[in-house]
């Protein structure tokens, strides 16, 4: 009898065996690991179903098993919710497999002829289910199990990561709020943070403002309350009024001290699609960079914003410094203007002071403002930069009142150098009581020893202006750019204005040159123009050995005596 048994256990299995190699043949089928919804996509929806399968609150279909398996242990567990997470925001790139489509024979082991078949079963215990003993006395098993179906103790489930516990072993407990931490279940609840255990370390304050033309911004002050310095990584995701995810984008901070408080800022086109925000956080240790702490601001107020300036205090040179101002009314944010507050060479230099005008363009104006700074230090055991001294420069300023309202600053700068230099300007304009109420930057490119050329700046609120300082920053030419100073120039006065003669001496055609002329009645600016020098074709050309002539009017009430030209420009190589 016990022979007839193993022999009819044997036929069973013989022909389960035969059966699965029909079964289990399949196509192929590109799997990409993640999708359980199958759209072609890793998204966080994805990840939270993985997730509430993991936690045994919802069972995923079984097409989806196999993209749940996002690490391919054999195991869907919450470590799979976590690495679709990934995906989803791009932390980790997406991997597709391919099925096999020859039999996989996940139930056979390494011997085929009988397997889990005990070889001399003296005392076979019959199970309930007679394709597995249940307490075999020699069982005869693969030294690898192939079957994830059957677990090795079956009184201790796999168990997810995250604080869901299970009171009893063969009941996984639900958690009492299954929102997933990892994932964000609310889409307007922001907050929600990645893998980094420095975020909970953030202090964090964010600010929905809108833009012109129905955008609206998304703002994200951050300030490290760590002891390290500190990069971060954000995606930012926008919800219509439904609920459904819209638009995402991306920001990041970089070299952020202990104490230090910077921002991310993203845009959304279309506000009536942009309800509400979630966003993502990766905060890890800073490996490249530097922090700009030491650069500090001071603002005043004008009647249509502010002016900031931003002091390096350091002793390296900042890079890619920029202002975030929210402008706020009766506590409310109503307004963001952001921009760099950096020379030509994108550089906040180390001693250096350089300010920036920022605009609340609304109506009702406002009575707040909120400023954070944002940068890096490229290398901080860097030197700063040596420029080149000012005193190797002659310079001439006229401030100029124009249409009542505005007040036009003209720079002529000569280099007295040997050497073909490039000139970053920042000039900020005072009144009475030496508050800021304006600030301007320009740039000359390529100026050749003994040259002249001008840099220039407008001011609003002419009644207001009563000083103008200026910060230069001098360095020599990258051999990028080279001079214009082939082009010869002369000028004679008509009842008007002047008329300027240019000839160009070189043997290329050289374009978009600009002169500079600033009228002067008794010794005093009375008007300023500027005009391209055109060809005959009506081209900003001059061409190769050839001569234009171009007109500047003056219209000054009382006319001018007297008058002071330059011209601007360079040729890119």
């Amino acid at each position: 009898m016990l022979n007839g048994f193993k022999r009819a256990v044997v036929t069973m299995l013989m022909l389960s065996m035969v059966l699965g190699l029909f079964v289990f043949t399949a196509s192929a089928e590109d799997i990409l690991l993640g999708d359980v919804d199958a759209n072609q996509s890793v998204t966080t929806a994805d990840a939270r179903a993985i997730l509430r399968h993991a936690v045994k609150i919802e069972n995923l279909a079984e097409s989806s098993l196999l993209a749940a398996d996002v690490n391919q242990d054999g195991n869907i567990t919450s470590a799979d919710a976590r690495g679709a997470l990934r995906v989803a925001v791009r932390l980790d790139d997406a991997v597709t497999i391919t099925t096999p489509d020859e039999p996989t024979e996940p139930t056979l082991p390494e011997d085929p002829t009988e397997p889990n078949i005990p070889e001399e079963p003296t005392e076979p215990t019959l199970p309930e289910e007679p394709t597995v003993p249940e307490e075999p006395t020699e069982p005869t098993l693969p030294e690898e199990p192939t079957e994830p179906d059957i677990p090795e103790e079956p009184t201790e489930p796999t168990l997810p990561e995250e604080p869901t516990a299970p009171e009893e072993p063969t009941e996984p407990e639900v958690p009492e709020e299954p929102t997933e931490p990892d994932i964000p279940e609310e889409p307007t609840r922001p907050g929600e943070t990645g893998d980094s255990a420095l975020v909970e370390q953030m202090e964090i304050e964010a600010f929905s403002v809108s833009g012109l033309n129905d955008s609206c911004y998304y703002i994200i002050f951050v300030t490290n309350n760590s002891n390290q310095l500190v990069q971060i990584e954000a995606e930012i995701t926008s919800y219509d009024a439904q609920g459904n995810a819209t638009d995402s984008s991306y920001d990041y901070i970089h070299g952020l001290a202990p104490g230090q408080t910077s921002y991310l800022s993203v845009w959304f086109g279309d506000q009536t699609l942009a309800q509400s925000f979630d966003y993502t956080l990766d905060v890890t240790e800073e490996e490249h960079y530097g922090s700009i702490e030491a650069v500090t601001v001071e603002y005043s107020q004008t009647s249509d914003g502010i002016v900031v300036a931003a002091t390096n205090n350091g002793d390296t040179d900042a890079a890619f410094v920029k202002a975030c101002v929210i402008f706020m009314k009766d506590g409310v944010p109503v307004y963001m203007d952001e921009t760099y507050i950096v020379n030509d060479d994108s550089m906040l230099p180390a001693g250096e002071t350089l300010a920036a005008e920022f605009y609340c363009d609304i109506e009702g104006g406002f009575d707040e403002v909120r400023i954070v700074l944002d940068g890096r230090v490229i290398d901080p055991n860097a030197a700063p930069e040596q420029p080149i001294s000012t005193e190797l420069l002659d310079i001439e300023t006229y401030a100029c009142p124009m249409y009542d309202e505005y007040c036009y600053y003209t720079m002529y700068i000569t280099n007295n150098s040997d050497q073909l230099v490039k000139i970053g300007a920042n000039m900020i304009a005072y009144d009475a009581q030496g508050n800021m109420i304006g600030a301007s930057s320009d740039t000359v490119y390529a100026l050749a020893p003994g040259q002249t050329t001008f840099v220039i700046a407008d001011f609003n609120h002419l009644e207001l202006v009563q000083n103008i300082a200026y910060t230069l920053h001098v360095t020599e030419e990258d051999d990028y750019y080279r001079s214009i100073e082939a082009i010869e120039f002369s000028y004679s006065q008509t009842a008007d204005g002047v008329l300027i003669t240019a000839t160009n001496t070189a043997d290329e055609d050289i374009v978009n040159v600009q002169a500079r002329v600033v009228f002067l009645k008794d010794g005093k600016p009375v008007y300023v123009d500027s005009e391209f020098l055109y060809n005959a074709d009506n081209l900003s050309v001059i061409p190769a050995g050839e001569t234009v002539t171009v007109p500047v009017y003056s219209y000054a009430d009382d006319g001018f005596d007297d008058v002071v030209i330059a011209l601007r420009g360079h040729i890119s190589d």
